[in-house]
C-alpha cells in the first residue's frame, strides 16, 4: 500500500503536521550544536593545535551555527511560507 502525492501533500498540510515537524527539526539542530559543541570544546583545544585552535573553534562553531539556522530555516519556509 503506496502513499501518493496527494495524501501525502494534504498530511504536511495540517497545523498540526507543520508544528510537530517544526517541533522535531528544532530538537534535532538542538542535538546537534550540543553533540559538535562538546567536541570542538573538547578536541579543538590549545594543546592538541597549539595558538591557532581558539580561532579555530571559533570558526568550526560560528559554521555549526550557520548551517543549522539555514537548515531550521529552510524548514521554515518548506512547510510554512511555500504554497
Amino acid at each position: 500500500m503506496g502513499v501518493d502525492y496527494s495524501s501525502w501533500k494534504a498530511m504536511n498540510e495540517t497545523v498540526g503536521m507543520r508544528i510537530f515537524t517544526l517541533l522535531a527539526v528544532l530538537s534535532m539542530a538542538a542535538h546537534a550544536w550540543i553533540g559538535l559543541w562538546s567536541v570542538f570544546t573538547d578536541y579543538v583545544t590549545e594543546r592538541m593545535l597549539g595558538p591557532r585552535a581558539n580561532f579555530l573553534r571559533l570558526v568550526c562553531q560560528v559554521g555549526t551555527i550557520l548551517v543549522l539556522l539555514v537548515l531550521v530555516l529552510w524548514v521554515i519556509e518548506i512547510m510554512w511560507v511555500s504554497p
